[in-house]
Formats: C-alpha cells, sequence, structure tokens
C-alpha cells in the first residue's frame, strides 16, 4: 500500500456517525463540569463516552453500553489480526444532532 493510500485510510476511518436506539444509551447528567469530573476520575468501569454541554446548561455523559463495547472488541479483534504493536482505542461522544456531538 502506497503512503498516500494509507493516509487517506486513516483520514476516512477518522470519525464515523452511527444512528442508533437510545434505549442503548445510558447517559448521566450533571449540574457543572467539576461534578463531571470528580465523576471521571472516579470512574473504574469500561470507557465512558465524552461528556457534552446540552441546552440547559447540564452535562451529559455517555456511559459503556452496547455499541461503545462492540467498537472496542472489535478494535481489539483488528489489532490482534493485523499483528499491531501498539494499542488503538475510541473516543465517543453521544448527541442527538450533529453539532451536539462536535
Amino acid at each position: 500500500m502506497k503512503e498516500w493510500e494509507f493516509n487517506e485510510l486513516i483520514t476516512g476511518l477518522d470519525e464515523a456517525q452511527l444512528a442508533v436506539n437510545p434505549k442503548l444509551l445510558p447517559l448521566k447528567l450533571f449540574d457543572t463540569k467539576e461534578e463531571v469530573e470528580i465523576f471521571e476520575k472516579e470512574w473504574e468501569g469500561e470507557q465512558l463516552g465524552d461528556s457534552i454541554q446540552i441546552r440547559d446548561g447540564r452535562y451529559c455523559l455517555a456511559l459503556p453500553n452496547p455499541i461503545s463495547k462492540a467498537v472496542s472488541e472489535a478494535i481489539v479483534l483488528a489489532e490482534k489480526e493485523v499483528n499491531l504493536k501498539v494499542n488503538l482505542g475510541i473516543s465517543y461522544v453521544v448527541g442527538n444532532t450533529w453539532a451536539l456531538c462536535h
């Protein structure tokens, strides 16, 4: 694979937008950004989504869910398939509009 083809592959896979049933996405709301940061610092579970500020001023954080778990598992399988020597990961944001996620 030529270097430019590889770079285009990375660029193309940089972001994915998924439409999923909201019932699959447990969310936690916070009144302040500081509350979010404390929760994230004390969290010992699987990967959390990125927090966003919603229209009413509160902050919303996506908890681990079937979608984030499936993507994380697929990444691990891909790492093994190509014998990758570094770990890849994901970052995800949940919002009901494109603007809330950017």
